[in-house]
C-alpha cells in the first residue's frame, strides 16, 4: 500500500490557503433547505477530495476517520466528512467493503433494494438508519465506486487479452498504475463482477500461484481452458530455463577466468577445480538448452493444433454458409441440369434458324438458265483463248533468228539498181 504520509500540496485545491473559505468547508453541514446551493457546492468539494485521496493511496478503500486525519488543517479536522459519506452511501457512490466484496452475482442494486425498501417495512426508519449508519461509522471501510471502476478500466486496458500470474499482474499494476495491493484486489474483484477477468488456481501439488486471464476490451471473458493453462506453464518454464542458462553461462565464464588466474599463479590444483566446476555448469547448460528446445517444439505443436482447429472450424463455417446460401437461393442440381438442357436446345434451335435464313431462295428453273449462261461464257472464253494462242504462234514465226546476216541501209539502196 502507498504510504499515507502527508497529502501532497500540489493535489490540494487553490482555496486551501483561504481561511474564510476553508472555515466554511470544514464546518458541519446545515440543513439543505437553508442554503441548497452552498450545501451542494460543499458536498461536491469533499466528494472530489475523497476521490483524490483514494487515487493518491492507490486504492478505492476509504474511511471517514482516514479522510478526517489526512485533511487536517491547522490541527483542525473537517467536521462534515461523516455527512459526506452518508450522502455518498445513500446515492450509491460508495459501498461498504463487505457488500462490495460479495460474490459477483450479488448486485449493489439488489442489496440496496432489500435494505432500503423491504426492511423498512419490518423495522421502521430508526432501525434502518442504525443498520446503514452504525455507531462505528467513522471506522467502517467503504469503496468509492467511481475510483474502483476507473482503476479496473485502466488495469484491463493494460493487461487485456493476457494470461498472467497474479503476482506479476500486481507488480505491473503497482509500477504503471500506482495501485496498492489492496487497490489491485478491489480492481480485480470489480472486473470479476463485470466478467472481464477469469482466475485459475494450480492443482494440488503444483505451484500455488493464481493465474489471471484478462478479456479483450469490450468483450466478456471466457474461462481459462486446459490448453491455455498448459501453454502458460510451458512459457513460464521456458522463461525460467532461459534465466538459468544465462546464469550458468556467466558462472562457467567466471570459473574459466579463475582457472586462468590460478594457472598464472602456478596453482594447478585450484585451476583444475575451477575447470571442473566450469564443466559442470556447461553440462547443465547443455541439458537445459535441450529442455528449452523440447518445450519450444511442444509449444509449436500446440499452436499448430490450435491453428488447424481454427482452420477446420473456418472450413465448417464456410461449408455451412454455402449450404445455407444455396438453400436460401432455391438452386438445386436438378434445376441446373434442366437449365443446361434447355440452353442446349435453344442453341440447336438457333443454329437451325441461322441455316434456314442462309438457304438460296431462287427457283430451280432460274438456276438451270443461269448455269447454261455460265457455260456459254466459259466456252466463249475458251475459244477466245485458242484464237489468241494462234495469233501468238504466227507472230513468233515472223521473228528473225538471232545471228543471221543483216544489211546496212546503204547496201539496200545499191541493190535496188
Amino acid at each position: 500500500m502507498t504510504s499515507q504520509g502527508k497529502f501532497p500540496e500540489d493535489l490540494l485545491p487553490k482555496c486551501w490557503s483561504d481561511d474564510t473559505r476553508m472555515g466554511v468547508l470544514f464546518s458541519p453541514f446545515r440543513e439543505l433547505s437553508v442554503n441548497p446551493e452552498n450545501y451542494r457546492s460543499k458536498l461536491k468539494f469533499w466528494k472530489e477530495m475523497v476521490s483524490k485521496y483514494c487515487e493518491w493511496r492507490g486504492t478505492a478503500e476509504v474511511t471517514v476517520q482516514d479522510v478526517e486525519e489526512t485533511f487536517r488543517r491547522h490541527e483542525k479536522k473537517p467536521y462534515c466528512i461523516q455527512k459526506v459519506f452518508e450522502e455518498m452511501l445513500a446515492s450509491g457512490e460508495i459501498k461498504p467493503r463487505e457488500s462490495f466484496m460479495e460474490p459477483p452475482q450479488t448486485t449493489w442494486s439488489g442489496w440496496a433494494t432489500n435494505l432500503l425498501v423491504k426492511e423498512p417495512l419490518k423495522w421502521g426508519v430508526q432501525a434502518v438508519k442504525s443498520r446503514i449508519f452504525p455507531s462505528n461509522f467513522a471506522e467502517m471501510a467503504f469503496i468509492v465506486q467511481e475510483v474502483v471502476e476507473n482503476q479496473a478500466t485502466k488495469l484491463l486496458k493494460m493487461l487485456q487479452n493476457r494470461l498472467i500470474s497474479q503476482s506479476e499482474a500486481m507488480r505491473l499494476a503497482e509500477e504503471s498504475l500506482s495501485l496498492s495491493p489492496e487497490g489491485f484486489a478491489l480492481a480485480i474483484h470489480a472486473l470479476l463482477c463485470q466478467q472481464k477477468v477469469a482466475t485459475h488456481c494450480a492443482p494440488i501439488g503444483e505451484s500455488e500461484e493464481v493465474v489471471l486471464k484478462f478479456a479483450v476490451s469490450g468483450e466478456k471473458i471466457q474461462a481459462i481452458s486446459k490448453i491455455e493453462y498448459s501453454i502458460y506453464r510451458l512459457e513460464m518454464m521456458e522463461q525460467e530455463l532461459m534465466k538459468k542458462i544465462d546464469a550458468q553461462e556467466e558462472s562457467a565464464k567466471r570459473e574459466e577466468e579463475k582457472a586462468r588466474e590460478y594457472i598464472k599463479k602456478s596453482n594447478r590444483n585450484l585451476a583444475k577445480f575451477c575447470l571442473s566446476r566450469r564443466n559442470g555448469f556447461l553440462k547443465n547448460l547443455e541439458k537445459h538448452t535441450k529442455a528449452i528446445m523440447n518445450i519450444q517444439e511442444m509449444l509449436s505443436k500446440i499452436h499448430d493444433v490450435t491453428l488447424n482447429k481454427k482452420i477446420l472450424q473456418t472450413y465448417k463455417l464456410g461449408g455451412k454458409s454455402l449450404q445455407d446460401a444455396l438453400k436460401n437461393s432455391g438452386i438445386t442440381a436438378e434445376m441446373v441440369d434442366q437449365t443446361v438442357d434447355e440452353m442446349r436446345e435453344a442453341i440447336q434451335v438457333s443454329d437451325e434458324v441461322e441455316a434456314a435464313l442462309g438457304t438460296d431462295l431462287s427457283s430451280p428453273a432460274d438456276n438451270a438458265e443461269l448455269e447454261q449462261e455460265l457455260a456459254n461464257l466459259l466456252e466463249e472464253d475458251a475459244a477466245q483463248k485458242i484464237q489468241d494462242d494462234d495469233i501468238l504462234r504466227k507472230l513468233e514465226a515472223l521473228r528473225i533468228p538471232e545471228g543471221s546476216p543483216s544489211r546496212t541501209p546503204r547496201q539496200t539502196e545499191t541493190s535496188q539498181y
